[in-house]
């Protein structure tokens, strides 16, 4: 990622960073729900292209319930998809949570 450094309205310098899959994954992580996280599809899509970069995909996933996206550049869309799974589980819980307070 290039970005330009200003000072007084003039470019002063740019500043050049690097990340990886493994950085946008944890920017993204939700560690107070890392439940949720495991039923979470997110990826980024290039808008001219359609080409898809993956970041981060549940180990087994039946189909998404929710999905959400976001232009986050003119270029690249961020895509995140919430697993049926999840809510099922989730009621599973609640009902087991339930039974075992009566």
């Amino acid at each position: 990622m290039i970005n330009p450094v200003f000072a007084n309205g003039k470019i002063n310098g740019v500043l050049v960073t690097d990340f990886d899959i493994d950085d946008l994954s944890t920017s993204f992580y939700t560690p107070k729900r890392p439940v949720l996280w495991s039923f979470l599809t997110m990826y980024l899509q290039d808008k001219n292209s359609e080409e898809v970069i993956q970041f981060h995909t549940p180990k087994y996933s039946s189909f998404p319930i929710i999905h959400y996206h976001e232009n986050i550049t003119r270029y690249y869309t961020l895509n995140v998809r919430l697993d049926f799974q999840y809510f099922v589980l989730n009621k599973l819980w609640l009902l087991a949570a339930t039974a075992s307070g009566e």
